[in-house]
């Protein structure tokens, strides 16, 4: 399946829209924003606070998560939809295999096997 691209991207922070470009692609604090582009600023934020840009960019992951095969974004996106947690993306593939694992083990739900 192909990657659909965005025009823009939304900083999280503060809701403000930036052009996509290899550059700002980089940035961890972007989403790919797929609202409507002459939304107003308190649009924009509520578009981040009501989790659209989560349902809209996240892959649907399978039933069970295997860490040993996932890639970095699959690893980030595990993370951040099962605790919460932001993973640096410019650490190497085992090393967030291994941080994920650990955010298991410490997890107190019970759906999550370590």
């Amino acid at each position: 399946m192909a990657k659909t691209r965005t025009a823009n991207l939304l900083i999280r922070d503060d809701g403000v829209l930036c052009p996509r470009t290899p550059l700002t692609e980089r940035q961890h604090n972007l989403r790919p924003y797929r609202g409507d582009p002459y939304a107003s600023l308190e649009d924009r934020l509520a578009w981040l606070r009501n989790g659209e840009h989560i349902r809209s960019v996240a892959p649907e992951l399978p039933d069970t998560f295997d860490i040993g095969k996932a890639s970095k974004a699959d690893l980030a996106d595990f993370a951040l939809t099962e605790f919460g947690e932001k993973l640096d993306l410019r650490k190497g593939v085992d090393t967030l295999r291994a941080e994920v694992a650990a955010l298991a083990q410490a997890s107190p739900n019970d759906d999550v096997v370590g």
